[in-house]
């Protein structure tokens, strides 16, 4: 096979007749075209469609995240805040006459079970001088122990105001991280008489605890820190608690603590990159912070990205299918003209009328193929007819004809009285040589024939009847 003819192989037909079979026909080359055509736009289409849901899921989960961090935020704020005014409403029920009374004092404080269930470490009423009056639960041997270095109370006292302090180290002997809020006690002056607290367990079971306990998706949380210390108050992980944030561990939280709210991408404290959203509370300017693993958030994506591909390759798959009968319900009238056209030769005059009836170039190219095997039908009719007539006249002749070439003098056709004179079956005249015919000696030799012959095809028919002599197939010669 020829370099570039692989478009079509070469066929006999039953009476041995090579046809051309097409392995690429015009419906295969539109299929896979318009194929080629669709994948490439639904491959295209595919990729915007995944990068504008890539950067859409990017979004809503950043919003999410910072509208999630900004709820809890308010949540914790109300629930400290609850916590807190009710520290307060207990303080000015204290009696005046527990104030003087430690014993009534811790009666006083027992039958603040509410109280107890907020503040799990402990509830106390400390005296002006910053020492301890009576406390709940009781513990032996504590009455009378001086807290007056302790920043609540000399924010307290300083204040004349509730305040929520920051972490510390409980003084108790299981020395958890404790976070206070006190309430003073004032008298008729506005003095302070006592001064009423709650500590909260960082580390107890607590509203902050419950908190602690709200995931973000598989392995996203919630942690909160104090802003100026930098000291961790909340967190899943225990023993990260009243951890010290330094300065540059974490430049996103770093901006934060200089007052950003916000959400980006960051590396956590254990080097893990996260998507980091920061909201600072109202109760002492804390700092509730989002954690969310950037690892899921591309496992989102990836996921997105594989449903993205398999409703691409589904949609490709159908449209393949679809493109591939459309095409052929189309392409249907020109695959029948062009194996009626195949067909021609082998079936001759025989089923040449072709009726195509669609409304298009392919039904408009049926009618004038129609109308022109028509009339190559005529025109053969014709010619046969013709032919007829001429080899009814010529064989009729009572003369001998031949029909030579001008140029060598080759015997093309000759009549039937030819074949009488010389002896010769038509067959065995048409393959002998003009020179056999004549007696050889001038002027009655193969070049005299030959330019008689000449002048005849110039115009001069007397030429050729200027006494030629033959040579019969016997030997005998005579005149033509």
């Amino acid at each position: 096979m020829l370099p570039g003819s692989a478009s079509k192989a070469m066929c006999p037909d039953k009476n041995g007749r090579i046809k051309m079979a097409h392995r690429f026909g015009l419906k295969a080359k539109i299929t896979a075209a318009v194929s080629v055509l669709v994948i490439f736009l639904m491959s295209t289409v595919s990729s915007l469609m995944f990068s504008y849901f890539e950067n859409q899921l990017k979004t809503a989960i950043t919003q999410d995240q910072f509208v999630m961090v900004t709820c809890l935020a308010d949540e914790i704020d109300k629930t400290l805040t609850a916590a807190h005014n009710q520290l307060i409403d207990a303080a000015l029920r204290i009696p005046q006459e527990a104030l003087g009374n430690p014993d009534k004092a811790q009666v006083f404080l027992e039958s603040m079970t509410g109280l107890q269930r907020i503040f799990d470490n402990h509830i106390s009423i400390l005296s002006p001088a910053g020492k301890v009056f009576a406390e709940a639960p009781f513990v032996a041997n504590r009455r009378g122990t001086d807290l007056s270095y302790r920043l609540y109370y000399k924010n307290t006292v300083t204040s004349k105001a509730p305040v929520i302090s920051d972490p510390y180290i409980s003084s108790l002997v299981q020395k958890h991280p404790l976070v206070m809020m006190t309430a003073p006690v004032f008298d008729k002056d506005k003095n302070i008489v006592g001064i009423l607290s709650g500590a909260m367990d960082l580390m107890g079971e607590n509203v902050l605890k419950d908190i602690s306990h709200v995931t973000l998706g598989h392995a996203g949380y919630l942690f909160l820190t104090t802003r100026e210390s930098r000291i961790v108050i909340m967190h899943p992980e225990a023993d990260r608690i009243f951890e010290h944030i330094p300065l540059g561990a974490n430049l996103f939280y770093d901006k934060a603590v200089n007052g950003f709210e916000g959400t980006g991408e960051t590396v956590n404290f254990s080097g893990i990159p996260m998507l980091t959203s920061f909201k600072h509370l109202k109760v002492n300017g804390w700092i509730l912070a989002t954690d969310y693993p950037v690892s899921e958030v591309h496992r989102m994506i990836l996921d997105l990205e594989k449903k993205i591909l398999a409703a691409a390759l589904i949609g490709i798959v159908c449209l393949l299918i679809a493109i591939f009968y459309l095409i052929r319900y189309l392409t249907f009238p020109l695959v029948t003209f062009t194996r009626h056209v195949e067909a021609l030769p082998e079936n001759g005059t025989a089923d040449t009328h072709l009726d195509i009836n669609t409304h298009d170039e392919i039904g408009t190219l049926s009618k004038a193929f129609n109308a022109m095997i028509a009339d190559l039908d005529r025109q053969k009719k014709a010619l046969t007819k013709s032919e007829e007539k001429y080899r009814t006249i010529f064989n009729s002749a009572n003369d001998s004809l031949f029909i030579q070439d001008v140029h060598t003098g080759a015997i093309l056709d000759v009549n039937q009285k030819m074949c009488e004179m010389y002896g010769y079956s038509r067959e065995e005249a048409l393959q002998i040589d003009v020179g056999e015919l004549s007696v050889g000696a001038p002027p009655y030799t193969i070049q005299d024939a030959l330019k008689l012959i000449s002048k005849t095809a110039q115009g001069d028919p007397r030429s050729i009847l200027n006494g030629r002599r033959r040579i019969s197939r016997d030997g005998c010669s005579g005149l033509i």
